[in-house]
C-alpha cells in the first residue's frame, strides 16, 4: 500500500518590463498549512522606475499560487 507522507510544490516567476527581468518571485507550499513566498529584487533602478507594474505582477503570483495551494490543500 502507497503512503504519501509529505509533498511539496514550487512555484517560480519573473517580473519582466520590456524583455528585462526586475525581479524573481517563488513561492513553496509543504503541503500542511504554510505558505512561503519570497521576491528577489534583480535590478533596483528597474524596480524604483516600475515598482507599481513589479507590485501587481507580485500580487498576480500570489493570487495564482493561493488558487494553486487551495486546490491541492490536503
Amino acid at each position: 500500500m502507497l503512503r504519501i507522507d509529505s509533498r511539496s510544490v514550487n512555484f517560480n516567476a519573473a517580473s519582466v518590463i520590456e524583455d528585462e527581468v526586475v525581479a524573481h518571485f517563488s513561492a513553496n507550499y509543504n503541503g500542511s498549512s504554510e505558505v512561503y513566498f519570497n521576491t528577489t529584487i534583480v535590478d533596483l533602478v528597474s524596480y524604483n522606475a516600475n515598482a507599481s507594474a513589479v507590485e501587481a505582477d507580485s500580487d498576480e503570483f500570489k493570487s495564482v499560487v493561493m488558487t494553486a495551494v487551495n486546490s491541492l490543500a490536503i
